[in-house]
């Protein structure tokens, strides 16, 4: 999914860069699962043929031609003055334990997925809590780009401190962890989790 990010990133800012308004810009994209996560696969895979995430199944995916719509989700970090920052997106955006578990379990990277299980046993026993306030839009058919954040009409402000938080594009957070499972990789929602205090 690492690459897939990078690619997606890669060809966003080519679209912004040029001005382009076509979406047939974006080609389309074959994945051979071959990381430690997998989850977009393995929700293409679940998606149409209800098959095991494997290098021969996601091959037959790409050559049978099915192609599927995929959101992308743009992130704008605040900074100060023009030190503001885009990334793109297409499976989840993860803050607290989850990115903590994704993140510094690279250390552990080569005994493959169950790196996962063991730095998420770690941080549950080592649990951090991240103060700061999330804003979640209200109605899907306003503008985030066009709406004051103080203003409560719009927008719904959860306080920290969080443990978890989770907004995801697609079901799944990796080709064993069904964590969304009423998400679809189309449809234009972000279904979000989390805990706070």
């Amino acid at each position: 999914d690492g690459i897939v990010h990078e690619v997606i990133n890669a060809l966003m800012e080519l679209k912004k860069k040029f001005n382009i308004t076509d979406k047939s810009f974006l080609p389309s994209v074959g994945i051979i699962p071959s990381g430690s996560g997998n989850a977009l696969v393995k929700c293409l895979l679940n998606n149409k043929f209800e098959k095991d995430v494997t290098i021969e199944n996601a091959t037959h995916m790409i050559l049978s031609g099915n192609r599927r719509g995929l959101d992308v989700i743009e992130i704008k970090f605040e900074g100060e003055g023009t030190n503001s920052q885009v990334i793109y997106a297409f499976l989840s955006i993860n803050f607290a334990i989850i990115a903590d578990i994704d993140l510094e379990s690279d250390v552990i990277r080569p005994i493959g997925p169950i790196r996962f299980t063991i730095w998420g046993l770690f941080r549950l026993l080592f649990l951090r809590k991240y103060d700061c306030s999330v804003y979640i839009l209200k109605d899907s058919n306003s503008n985030p780009n066009q709406t004051d954040k103080s203003s409560g009409d719009m927008w719904e402000k959860v306080d920290g401190p969080f443990t978890y938080f989770c907004a995801n594009n697609i079901p799944f957070l990796s080709s064993t962890v069904n964590s969304h499972p009423l998400s679809k990789q189309d449809d234009g929602y972000i279904d979000i989790l989390l805990l706070n205090d």
